[in-house]
């Protein structure tokens, strides 16, 4: 099953509210249709467009081989996030020059090769790879769709009554709020792991005031 940070999560994480409009506007990722989770062009396979977001004040990044995990917790927090497990290095330099996004690394070589416009992820723990990104680029002044940990796209709440019988039954009897992405279908809902990352967020707030 899917579990996923909910609105709890987002209003803790957007507790200071920027000039971004929440919006349902467009957003955008260049991924592979096949396999549905991300891999590099250099596949051969075709790529398709989805709708992107045209403000470029909101950072957008693409995460290196290394860091999958935290890929997965930036696009929940809703900020564009490209990962592939199979990305080489010279399409990462390249993706991110053409798109304008921040590279998070732990690659000093691959940081190089960006001039500048790398993040050097310092940790191996999750927790603290997300406070040095949302401390970097006060990601705090964002109030964001969430996005899907898989695909990318963006996440819509739905009605509860229309994923009984596909939510596991323990999980709808428990769980009021479900979410669906816009790009794969796939349904999520706030998992147990969920509080221990908006303690985090909730600690930069307290920490930046």
């Amino acid at each position: 099953g899917s579990e996923y940070c909910s609105d709890r999560l987002a209003r803790s994480f957007h507790r200071r509210q920027g000039s971004i409009r929440r919006g349902d506007g467009a957003y955008t990722e260049t991924y592979v249709s096949k396999p549905r989770w991300m891999t590099t062009p250099y596949s051969g396979e075709k790529i398709r467009q989805m709708p992107y977001n045209t403000d470029m004040t909101i950072p957008r990044f693409a995460a290196d081989v290394m860091l999958g995990t935290l890929a997965k917790w930036l696009r929940l927090l809703g900020f564009d996030t490209y990962y592939s497990n199979t990305a080489e290095d010279d399409f990462l330099v390249e993706f991110c020059n053409e798109t304008g996004r921040i590279l998070l690394t732990r690659d000093g070589p691959l940081q190089d090769r960006m001039h500048g416009k790398a993040c050097d992820i310092t940790s191996h723990v999750l927790d603290e790879q997300l406070a040095q990104v949302i401390t970097a680029y006060d990601l705090t002044r964002f109030n964001l769709p969430h996005r899907c940990a898989v695909c990318n796209g963006v996440l819509h709440e739905v009605p509860k009554v229309e994923v009984e019988g596909e939510a596991p039954p323990y999980v709808f009897k428990t769980v009021d709020e479900f979410f669906r992405c816009d790009g794969c279908g796939k349904l999520y809902w706030e998992g147990t792991h969920v509080p221990r990352i908006r303690s985090v967020i909730e600690s930069l707030h307290n920490n930046n005031h």
